[in-house]
């Protein structure tokens, strides 16, 4: 098939193109594409041993690092079994000079064999530190600092659990304190934990050693007693610096790398100078492959995370190959890739990834391309030179054939042409010299001729002409080039409305005849492929606009020497119509019956019901084929009919019939399963014009679903009924108009209705006594419905209750969304909270009383601290503390001088109403100077300024009140003809005031400077005012002071006091 296409386009083409460069372009072409070949061919096997050669270098290199990795991590597993026999024995433990001198001479061992060992140092450098973890907490350890020292590490009892490391002599021995790390437990370390969760040896994770900023881990392995009962765990410290040393050293083609990463990207080792971690604010972070500076292995990490989503999906070996770019950067291009699993059985596992640019192997393949490119433009130069000499040699002489041949296409016969050379071209234009010569003699015979067949001609045109005319359908003649009409017959014009004067000369687009300008272009085609086109279906538009269809049948002819189409169009507009109606009511019929959702039927009125006919939906409601119901050839429809339901369908039946009326009934079916399905028949009798009987017809459709949904939804308003009918609430609901829809029970009894049905189509114009109230709640409900908002309050009821007493009610109006979410109503749920209103005033009434009388005995401030946190009485069991420092209050003791010999002589009633009147007096003082009292002792009075809210004129408002008190006791010796008198002293610093205690709160105060003002008091004399220098030092530019002088006060020593005698004038 391609040989032919090949074939026809090259045909094509050649009749454009000059006869030399048909003969040159071939053999140009040829020899360039043999070279091309040549050098596609070579380049390509060069690919092929580029990818060998990648492949081989990839899983030289893969197996050297996994040879590696294996030696470089046995010797951790090698020193743990030998820590964890040791530790078996006893000779491994903690706070253990003996242990430490072990573990020192493991490490000294190791050290040895670095310098002894040539070959396998770096195995050693991984060993950082070897160490033991207990269960109880406690940690020993020995290692390598970054000088190569080595230390010893520990954690216990003796070093109160901190973490320190010591520098050691040349035997092993604890020397100078090197660091310390506060709160060291080894059991919550990554390291212990693990090895505790697997039971089994262990690698922790990946860490940033803190001592060496290098990465590290520890394979740690648990240590048991013969219980099995786990001891601790011993572990080894490996760092991980040394194998990004060793994949450095490796020689990976010219520009390769190599890394390996984890399985979650982040980055273990590598070639590169990349670091595998970062600092951020001063804390070591890993660094993900993704992430690094370098391009290529950045470039690498993102193409595998692109080609694997997850990169635990690496299970097997992957050689891959992935284009990177990187503006300046020489890697740029393809890069081969290979990405290993490396796992040692032990729960390491790692993916090694080597990376190579397809470029360091491609230089000498680049350089071959070159030269094959100039070889190819050489061989198509001289190939295109000899060609142009040959061609040039072979179509001289076929030149002058040509012009020959046009010559006696132009009328000149007498034609002859020479050629030497060529034996081809010379019996070419003997040949041609010959037909030159039979065609002169065939012109005039063929004059002759044209003049007989032209008197033929004449006649049948006359006979066309006559037929063209007469024609009852529509005939055209066009121009077969550019489709101008050249004649029509008067039927075109009485179908289309255009006069010929309107048409000719005019082309069918001019004319806007063709509704759909596809089918013009499919009827040209068939033109060409075929010469002539047969009733082809098309849609024309007439003058009026009016859109027909037609066939339309033309044929090429010619006409005075010129290639014209004759077209008859054929009218088939009406049958076309009359076939679509036809059509479109059979398939309308079609899908209606097929998409039915049951059986259509027509049957006899016969004892088995007959069918005749059954829709396709026959099967899906019984389980039977329609072939299997008609004419009862499998079963009959009156098998179906559950055997309780027999008769009265036929009963029914025959009843509707006999009154010439349709039956509608509700039965059940057996089906073909033997499941029992509910069915809704709608039918009727088929009568004659003569009233016989000719058939039932009908529809049967499954309702079985629908049935038992009705049963279901029956029951569940039933459940709901008794579930509103239960619960304490008074619940309603309305339609949007406001009209109640129902209630439940409780409802419907506060609002004195029989039943629940009672309420349904009534408003509240019908149940509350005024139109105004009515109204009120109406207006309510419609705010609720128009904003979609609920709302709650909380009111009492119209109608008072028996006793007189008002009915509370929490009352909650909901609205009512429809499926689409519109509000359709509204939902109302009451409930009597008359009891608890009242237990809430009561309560209400009890904390104002208690309140009362906790500021009688507490501060107002400490009385809102103690409120504020009453929640942290109860965490405390009920204890209350509040303790301030108040570094500068003044404190007042009063005592009552002469009151002990006076209880000897009065009734101790009368007694404590005279200590009553007096300290009253003394609450009215302290409550005008805005001081407050702290407590009376006896006949003792304790008062002070500056607290719980601290004021700047605590001093002076302590000594009006002083001053006030001696009048107030002056006043009252008097009245009542007592003498009394009273001492009082007066101190100023700081103190600690507060509540403590579980019960019986008290504010108190406690402090040097109250032990003072009450021996300013005890130390003072009747009727006089005792302060102490600091108090003087406050009063002395306002009020008068007088120097005692010094005193000796008990506990403090002496004392220099003064007389406060009162304010200056």
């Amino acid at each position: 098939m391609s040989l032919k296409i090949l074939s026809s386009l090259l045909s094509k083409v050649s009749h454009k193109m000059p006869l030399r460069l048909v003969l040159v372009i071939p053999f140009v072409v040829q020899t360039f594409a043999a070279m091309g070949l040549t050098g596609y061919l070579s380049f390509r096997n060069g690919q092929q041993a580029v990818n060998d050669l990648a492949s081989q270098l990839h899983n030289e290199v893969c197996d050297r690092i996994i040879g590696h990795l294996n030696s470089y991590l046995a010797t951790p597993y090698l020193l743990n079994q030998i820590l964890a026999d040791a530790a078996v024995r006893g000779q491994l433990q903690t706070q253990s000079t003996s242990s430490e001198l072990f573990l020192w001479q493991q490490l000294q061992s190791l050290d040895s064999l670095k310098s002894s060992s040539s070959g396998s140092v770096e195995l050693f450098d991984s060993i950082n530190t070897i160490q033991l973890g207990t269960e109880q907490g406690e940690y020993l350890g020995a290692g390598f600092s970054l000088d190569g020292s080595l230390v010893i590490k520990a954690a216990d009892s003796s070093t109160n659990s901190d973490f320190h490391t010591y520098a050691t002599d040349s035997q092993g021995n604890r020397t100078q304190l090197l660091r310390v790390r506060e709160d060291y437990d080894p059991r919550i370390r990554p390291w212990y934990k693990r090895t505790v969760e697997v039971d089994q040896t262990a690698w922790s994770p990946i860490y940033v050693m803190f001592s060496h900023r290098m990465l590290g881990m520890t394979v740690s392995e648990p240590i048991k007693d013969d219980t099995e009962t786990l001891l601790g765990v011993v572990g080894t410290d490996v760092l991980l610096d040394n194998i990004s040393q060793f994949l450095g050293s490796l020689k990976i083609g010219q520009t390769g790398q190599t890394f390996i990463i984890e399985r979650s990207g982040l980055l273990v080792a590598s070639s590169t100078q990349q670091q595998p971690f970062y600092v951020d604010d001063d804390q070591a972070k890993r660094l993900l492959a993704i992430h690094s500076s370098d391009h290529l292995m950045r470039g690498t990490a993102q193409y595998l995370t692109e080609e694997f989503a997850d990169l635990s999906q690496i299970k097997q070996p992957q050689q891959l190959k992935f284009f990177f770019t990187q503006k300046g950067n020489a890697n740029s291009g393809n890069q081969l890739l290979l990405v290993a699993p490396f796992q040692n059985g032990r729960g390491l596992d790692w993916l090694i990834v080597v990376v190579v640019p397809e470029s360091d192997f491609m230089e000498q393949i680049t350089r071959n391309n070159h030269n094959t490119l100039w070889l190819c433009l050489g061989a198509l130069g001289l190939a295109s030179v000899l060609g142009f000499f040959t061609s040039d040699w072979i179509t001289s002489p076929i030149f002058r054939l040509s012009a020959a041949s046009r010559a006696i296409a132009n009328g000149e016969l007498a034609q002859k042409v020479t050629v030497k050379g060529i034996k081809e071209l010379r019996v070419l234009a003997d040949s041609f010299n010959q037909m030159a010569q039979q065609l002169q003699g065939s012109f005039y015979e063929l004059e002759e001729r044209v003049e007989e067949r032209t008197i033929a001609l004449s006649s049948s045109e006359q006979k066309f002409a006559l037929a063209f005319r007469a024609s009852p359908n529509p005939i055209a003649i066009t121009v077969l080039d550019d489709g101008r009409y050249i004649e029509i017959n008067d039927t075109f014009s009485t179908v289309t409305g255009y006069t010929k004067e309107e048409v000719i000369n005019h082309t069918s687009e001019d004319l806007n005849i063709w509704v759909n300008l596809e089918d013009y272009s499919r009827m040209n085609q068939l033109l060409t492929e075929n010469g002539e086109v047969h009733n082809q279906e098309f849609e024309f538009r007439l003058k009026s606009g009016e859109i027909r269809t037609g066939l339309l049948s033309a044929e090429i002819i010619n006409l005075g020497g010129q290639d014209c189409l004759l077209s008859i169009i054929n009218d088939i507009t009406e049958r076309k119509r009359v076939q679509e109606a036809f059509f479109e009511s059979q398939r309308t019929l079609s899908t209606l019956m097929s998409n039915l959702p049951g059986m259509a039927y027509r049957g006899a009125n016969d004892e088995n019901w007959t069918m005749q006919f059954v829709s396709e939906g026959c099967t899906e409601l019984t389980g039977y084929s329609a072939t299997d119901l008609i004419d009862n050839r499998l079963v009959s429809y009156e098998q179906l009919i559950h055997p309780e339901d027999k008769e009265f369908v036929r009963q029914d039946i025959e009843a509707a019939i006999a009154q010439r009326k349709p039956f509608q009934l509700v039965y059940r079916i057996t089906t073909f399963t033997g499941k029992v399905k509910w069915v809704w028949e709608q039918g009727e009798g088929v009568f004659s014009p003569k009233e016989q009987l000719l058939a039932i017809e009908g529809f049967i459709t499954d309702i079985t679903e629908r049935r038992q949904a009705l049963e279901a939804l029956a029951e569940k308003e039933q459940y709901l009924r008794l579930i509103l009918d239960n619960i304490p609430q008074q619940v309603f609901w309305k339609d949007r108009n406001l009209v109640f829809l129902g209630c439940n029970k409780n409802w419907a009894q506060a609002a004195e209705f029989e039943s629940p049905e009672a309420v349904v189509g009534k408003t509240d114009y019908d149940l509350l006594p005024s139109k105004e109230i009515a109204q009120q709640y109406r207006d309510k409900d419609l705010r609720v419905m128009e904003t979609n908002q609920a709302e709650h309050f909380i009111a009492p009821k119209e109608k008072l209750s028996e006793d007189g007493k008002k009915i509370w009610l929490d009352i909650n109006k909901i609205p009512i969304h429809d499926p689409q979410g519109n509000v359709v109503g509204l939902l109302g749920v009451l409930e009597d909270i008359t009891l608890r209103k009242e237990a809430e005033e009561a309560l209400l009434m009890e904390q104002e009383k208690s309140e009362r009388l906790l500021l009688n005995i507490l501060p107002e401030a400490i009385v809102r601290r103690l409120k504020q946190d009453n929640w942290e009485l109860g965490k405390s069991n009920g204890e209350a503390l509040i303790a301030e420092q108040f570094d500068e209050v003044t404190i007042m003791f009063a005592d009552i001088v002469g009151f002990t010999p006076l209880s000897a002589r009065i009734e101790p009633k009368e007694l404590v109403n005279l200590l009553n009147h007096i300290f009253s007096l003394f609450d009215q003082l302290a409550e005008k100077h805005d001081l407050e009292k702290i407590k009376t002792i006896g006949d003792a009075y304790m008062v002070a300024g500056g607290l719980p809210i601290p004021k700047e004129n605590h001093t002076a408002a302590i000594a009006n009140m002083a001053l006030d008190m001696q009048q107030a006791i002056n006043q009252f010796q008097v009245e009542t003809g007592e003498n009394f008198a009273i001492r009082i002293g007066i101190s100023t610093g700081s103190v600690i005031a507060g509540v403590i205690g579980i019960k019986k709160f008290i504010y108190d105060l406690w402090g040097d400077t109250v032990n003072v003002a009450s021996r300013m008091e005890s130390q003072g004399e009747p009727g006089r005012i005792q302060v102490t220098a600091s108090v003087y030092e406050r009063l002395q530019d306002k009020y008068l002071l007088e120097e005692r002088g010094a005193i000796a006060v008990k506990g403090k020593g002496t004392m220099n006091t003064y007389w406060l005698k009162g304010l200056k004038s």
